[in-house]
Formats: structure tokens, sequence, C-alpha cells
């Protein structure tokens, strides 16, 4: 049953509130109820630089609320101008492709001069595929690193390996008396590092018989000749059993790599998600599972999934995602993938209401989305001292990418 504004306990200390940006509906009435009648106190994390502005969309909410009759009090009388007032060092750089800013990243934290305070600064990355590069490219000084961001499963090695396993079930057929395996999705699955690591010569001799021979389809039992893991792979498993299965699989790879803390996380994610498939699988109790139904499943199942990392927060060089960033101070600021389409993200809202519709009802639309995530990148220069941003210009297949808008207000607006 819902409970009514009214009929909410009194708070036993007052109530303080720091630091909001944007809020829901619901926020906003529940803030509103402790600052009326329960004396709450509110603290704006602003700045005049956006705020007094009325081109810059950072500022789009709180000018709202600065005109709202419970909220307006509450603003400060005299606005901070940490923006404009401290003049950071900005600098910028252009990376040729996507995935050389790893590398660029590593360069500037090695220029850093010696006995440096690595909480203070922070590497930001809008996408979470960089996550990888650029803990590669770190140099040696960096002795600790914590990432408060999570990495989608479906771009680790695990997972392709996994989804494979389950296309190799498709391509399986009886012939003589025995289960065989077509030669396409075999060459992929034994290119992997899962078993290319575990017999390399076995694999080797096995790509060479399939093209030399011209073998079409291999048996499961020369496959099975690998070792454990080849035994374990190549069966032939109904699509009902099909989540134990791999479940049983990464469970055995997890034994085997006990010194890999990141195989660890994410074979152990993995583990999770396949045996919540197969519970939900059996207490459904579908007959006659198709394959492709299960690999629907599979898919969409991995397909939001990530993986937490554990670390110190108050040690070590920060490694962040943007939302993740928000409220945080830091002297030294690196962010990465500074284009349109990741920071910010891409327009348009999954949605069914047209434009106009949400527009008129006070629905989320697109400028509200675009103005959290000004804020957020404003709100990190309010106690940065040194500035690096850093964009590409091209991405995949040498697609031109188009820098931030933010670099290019900066660049107009802070010359």
């Amino acid at each position: 049953m819902a409970t009514r504004l009214e009929e909410l306990p009194k708070p036993e200390k007052q109530l303080v509130f720091v630091g909001f940006n944007a809020f829901t509906a619901a926020e906003e009435r529940l803030i509103k109820h402790y600052i009326t009648q329960h004396q709450a106190l509110i603290f704006w994390d602003i700045d005049a630089y956006y705020l007094e502005d009325r081109q810059q969309e950072a500022g789009l909410f709180l000018r709202q609320y600065r005109k709202d009759p419970v909220f307006g009090p509450t603003f400060p009388q005299v606005l901070p101008d940490h923006i404009r007032g401290k003049a950071p060092h900005i600098h910028c750089y252009a990376s040729s492709l996507k995935t050389m800013q790893a590398q660029l990243v590593g360069d500037i934290l090695a220029d850093l001069p010696e006995g440096q305070k690595w909480q203070e600064t922070v590497v930001i990355l809008p996408d979470e595929q960089l996550l990888f590069p650029v803990l590669h490219a770190l140099p040696d000084q960096v002795d600790k690193v914590n990432v408060t961001m999570g990495y989608p499963v479906k771009n680790a090695p695990i997972y392709a390996f996994l989804e494979a396993c389950v296309e190799l079930q498709g391509h399986m057929r009886e012939q003589g008396g025995e289960w065989v395996c077509y030669h396409q999705p075999l060459r992929d699955l034994l290119r992997s590092v899962y078993l290319k690591d575990a017999a390399p010569e076995f694999v080797d001799q096995l790509l060479k018989e399939m093209l030399t021979q011209n073998r079409v389809y291999l048996p499961l039992s020369r496959l099975q000749a690998g070792g454990p893991r080849f035994e374990r792979v190549f069966q032939q498993v109904e699509p009902g059993e099909l989540a134990q299965h791999l479940a049983d699989f990464v469970r055995f790879m997890a034994e085997e790599l006990q010194g890999d803390t990141f195989q660890q996380a994410y074979l152990f994610q993995c583990y999770k998600q396949l045996l919540r498939l197969d519970d939900t699988l059996r207490q459904e109790e579908i007959p006659n599972l198709e394959l492709r139904f299960f690999i629907r499943l599979f898919r969409q199942l991995f397909r939001e999934v990530k993986l937490p990392f554990d670390g110190e927060p108050l040690g070590g060089l920060q490694l962040m995602g943007v939302l993740e960033s928000r409220n945080l101070d830091f002297k030294r600021l690196i962010i990465c993938d500074l284009n349109e389409a990741s920071f910010p993200p891409s327009g348009g809202l999954n949605s069914m209401i047209p434009y106009t519709l949400r527009k008129a009802f006070r629905l989320p639309v697109q400028e509200q989305n675009d103005a959290i995530y000004a804020y957020t990148f404003y709100r990190l220069l309010h106690q940065a001292e040194e500035i690096h941003l850093i964009y590409a210009q091209q991405g995949d297949a040498g697609k031109l990418m188009e820098r931030s808008r933010y670099l290019e207000q900066l660049r107009v607006e802070l010359p």
C-alpha cells in the first residue's frame, strides 16, 4: 500500500541533501516535503559558468529549480565560479584510431613527475571497451589501480567462446553411428585461446588435417583426444541440458585458472548466469526446446550483464565510467573517447511515445538526457587543475568521428 507524504516519519536528525542535479518527479516531491515540513538542508554543487548562461545545457535543471518557490531560497546568494576563476591547464589530444587512445593515456601518466598521489588522478572511460587496453598501457610507476565501473561480460573472451560452443551444437550431425562436427564453426572454436593454449600442437594438427585432407566433418572422438578441456567441450548435448553443460565447463575452467583474477571474475559471472538460465528452463518445463530459441535466450541474458570490479577508492589511480564520476573531485582529469555519440552518448529514447506527446506531458526527452551528461562533464572541471581531453579521429572501418561538442564549447568559451 502506498504511503502518503504526510505519513512519512519525522527524521531523528536533520536531513541534508548534497549534489543533486536532476530530480525525478518522486524525488522532487519527497525532498520538497522534507524541506518544508522538517527543515531539511540542500546544498547545490553548481558553478556560475553554466548556471548563468542560458545557452549552457548543463544548467537546464538547475535554472528551473532556482525559480522554484521551495528550491529557490536554498540556492547561494553568491554563485561559485570555479571553472573560469581557476583557469585549469587544458590539453587536447587527437588520436588517429579509437584504440590508440589507451597508449596516449599511458604516455600522459608516464610523463608525470614522481611522487604523485595517484588517487588524485582519474581516467574517465565513456566506452567500456577501452578498459583493458588502458589497463595494459599503464606505466610501471602506477602501482595501484581502482576500477569503478562495470565491464560487459559479452566483451570478454569467455562469452565469445561459450557462444561458439552453443553455435557448434547446431552444426553437429550423426554420421555412421557417431556424432561429427562441421568444419567451419569448428575452426573458429579451435583457434580460441581456451583450446589453443591447452594443446597447441594438437590444435595445429587438426587445422592442418582439415586443410590438407579437405575434411568437412570431424568425429567427436577425434576432437576429444586433445585432453580434458576438449572432452568437455566436444559433446552432443540436448538444448534443454545445454545451460548446465556450459556451467559445468565454466566451473572446470575456474578450477584450472586459479591464479588469474580477471578470468576468475568473468567465469564467476558467467557461471551464475548459466545456472540462472538452467533453473528458469527447468521450472518452465518447455517441451521440445529448440536450439535457436536457446541461443536467443542465451544472448539476451548476457547482453546486459556487467562485471563489477572491487578496489580501494581511497588509493591508486582511479578508472571509472562517466556516471560513476558524479560528485567526485580530482586534481588531474583524463577523459578518453570525447566524441559525439560517446560523450555525450547518441541521442534517441527507446519509446513508442512521440516526442511532442512526451514534451506535452512532461515525460523525459532527449534534451534532458543531454543536460544530465553536460552537467556531469562540467562538474568534473570544478576542482580540476590539470585536464587532458582525448578524442578519436577515426572509428571502426575507417569511419570519421566527430569530436564532442564539449571540446568545441571549451575552445570558444575558455580560450
